[in-house]
């Protein structure tokens, strides 16, 4: 009876905390940051999450999709200060201290930890090396700390999902939280259709021709929840009933027009790996839903198009542009001399290589800067600016942090392939979409700072823990 009704809770609270920081950051779009308001929104979400630490997980992942930067890094202003501690980390605090008191008042509730846990704690500590060493070296100590926080303290969520998330009803109502943010995300699709230009876009400029009609961090969070309602749709299991075929069409429609190639290649290599794993019997299902995916997108624009001619005698800005800046875009794949952004990118790895091969073993630490010539300008940048990750981690890590970090990764992967066999029918298609989100996040990083800001690194993490829990469920220890 205790635990139904801490169940029953769960919904109605986590929507009142969304509901309550939505106000908060609403009002920062019209009115200064008003501190009083802000700790009053923060005490009463506070209670909520009290209640039960699932409220907390639940409403960081919602406030993240819907309100991404605004929410995981606002920082506190008071007076003449800023401090950078974000409502994101606030709330993660909240959701610790809940998952204590939640453990202490059930005993029998030990705190899992895991293999990859081990994995995970070497990385963490040697991250903090990695700070300090890149401070003594020189670096900048507010951006050393900066990295460590991203690399390091945000794996905290790793350990919150596979202790909250303990039965296969956790688990499935985890799922549906990204399935429920994701449908959310479908404002801002009309939205950016209507305006002809996504809300947000300006924090991801393109270096080519275009605009995008979609945040690339929006499409990043749709391309999770395509995933894992694609997976689910091969089984049969429809949350949205018959709306669930076109949720995922538009959905499919706003990662395309956020125009971020990279989402395009990773968000492919997924779906393959799913089509690849997923037994014989419920392949068919997800290949027929893909196709007519993919051939609707092709026949809405066509249509819209041409439909949009005939009236007016001009192809519209949805046909269009989508059509010639997604070729642009995914023309710079090759080093197409309109694109800068290419050759910027191949300097500054040039130049990561050339600091690299001077500290190979433990890197350069955190907290440093390149500086190399961009076309006879003398260019200096953060190593977060060199848009791949693992270069970035390999850079300031050296040869011992990235095997570290490789092993951690391997380490998963591994653990997924050999327990696809071991899960069950009802929980296969849930671990097959968290495998698809591994490997769109893992291929990503490779063109972006998914690990160097809060709100795209959060996400790997819960998606580590996601998979650990599925683990621990396979075994009968959920």
């Amino acid at each position: 009876m205790i635990m139904a009704k801490k169940t029953s809770e769960v919904i109605p609270f986590t929507i009142l905390a969304v509901i309550f920081v939505s106000l908060f950051i609403i009002s920062t779009f019209f009115i200064p940051f008003n501190i009083y308001f802000y700790f009053l929104v923060l005490f009463f979400v506070a209670l909520f999450i009290l209640k039960n630490p699932e409220i907390g997980l639940y409403s960081i992942i919602i406030l993240t999709f819907i309100f991404e930067r605004f929410f995981t890094l606002q920082p506190i202003i008071w007076g003449e200060y800023t401090y950078k501690i974000y409502p994101l980390d606030i709330l993660t605090i909240i959701t610790c201290l809940s998952l204590l008191i939640y453990k202490l008042h059930n005993s029998e509730q030990k705190i899992k930890i895991g293999r990859l846990s081990i994995f995970i704690i070497v990385f963490v500590l040697f991250s903090l090396f990695s700070t300090f060493y890149g401070i003594s070296r020189g670096g900048a100590i507010s951006l050393a700390f900066s990295t460590f926080k991203n690399y390091a303290i945000y794996s905290i969520f790793f350990f919150l999902v596979i202790n909250i998330i303990d039965t296969p009803e956790k688990l499935k109502r985890l799922v549906k939280v990204f399935l429920i943010a994701g449908a959310a995300l479908l404002f801002f699709v009309f939205v950016g259709w209507v305006r002809r230009a996504g809300f947000w876009i300006e924090f991801t400029p393109l270096s080519t021709f275009g605009t995008r009609l979609l945040a690339p961090t929006h499409a990043f969070y749709l391309s999770l929840a395509a995933l894992f309602a694609l997976n689910l749709y091969a089984y049969k299991k429809k949350f949205f009933s018959s709306l669930t075929f076109p949720i995922i069409l538009v959905q499919l429609l706003g990662i395309l027009g956020s125009l971020s190639r990279h989402l395009y290649l990773a968000l492919a290599v997924s779906i393959i790996i799913s089509l690849i794993l997923i037994p014989r019997q419920f392949r068919r299902n997800l290949f027929k839903v893909i196709l007519t995916q993919v051939l609707l997108i092709f026949i809405f624009i066509a249509i819209f198009s041409w439909t949009s001619y005939l009236a007016t005698g001009n192809v519209p800005f949805l046909g269009n542009e989508i059509i010639k800046s997604t070729g642009a875009r995914l023309k710079t794949l090759t080093l197409a001399p309109e694109d800068q952004s290419s050759y910027f990118r191949i300097f500054a790895w040039q130049e990561a290589w050339k600091r690299f091969s001077q500290k190979p073993i433990l890197g350069i630490g955190f907290g440093q800067r390149l500086t190399f010539d961009f076309f006879g300008w003398s260019t200096r940048i953060e190593v977060r600016d060199l848009h791949n990750d693992f270069i970035g981690i390999g850079l300031q890590m050296g040869i011992a942090g990235f095997v570290i970090f490789l092993a951690l990764n391997l380490y998963f992967l591994f653990s997924i392939l050999k327990n696809l066999k071991k899960v069950d029918n009802e929980l296969k298609p849930y671990l097959l979409g968290v495998l698809a989100c591994f490997i769109l996040f893992v291929i990503a990083a490779n063109f972006g700072v998914y690990f160097d800001i809060n709100l795209l690194v959060i996400f790997y993490w819960i998606i580590l823990g996601m998979g650990v829990s599925m683990f621990y469920l396979a075994r009968g220890r959920g």
